[in-house]
């Protein structure tokens, strides 16, 4: 993943898009246009970057943002709540 955006924003992001910045195994920063295309350019020209990059990412996901490994009742119940709206 490659963040664009100003470098002092990070320090305002409490989830989502901020908790892949800084630079990271798995994700990219960028303050400034020309940093952006240099990122976006070290992704393409280098392979094992660009597959490290998108593994780490992966397993990041599953680890954080999917129920494989939720065991939060609270979740739960609000999965329940949605399906019953839909019956």
């Amino acid at each position: 993943m490659v963040f664009f955006g100003q470098a002092g924003q990070r320090d305002n992001c409490r989830r989502g898009i901020g908790q892949g910045l800084p630079n990271q195994a798995d994700s990219f920063l960028a303050g400034s246009e020309n940093e952006w295309e240099e990122k976006i350019e070290r992704l393409i020209v280098d392979g094992d970057l660009r597959k490290n990059m998108g593994k780490e990412a992966r397993e990041k996901t599953i680890r954080e943002y999917t129920t494989k490994n939720s065991h939060s009742s609270e979740y739960y119940d609000y999965l329940r709540l949605k399906l019953k709206m839909q019956k």
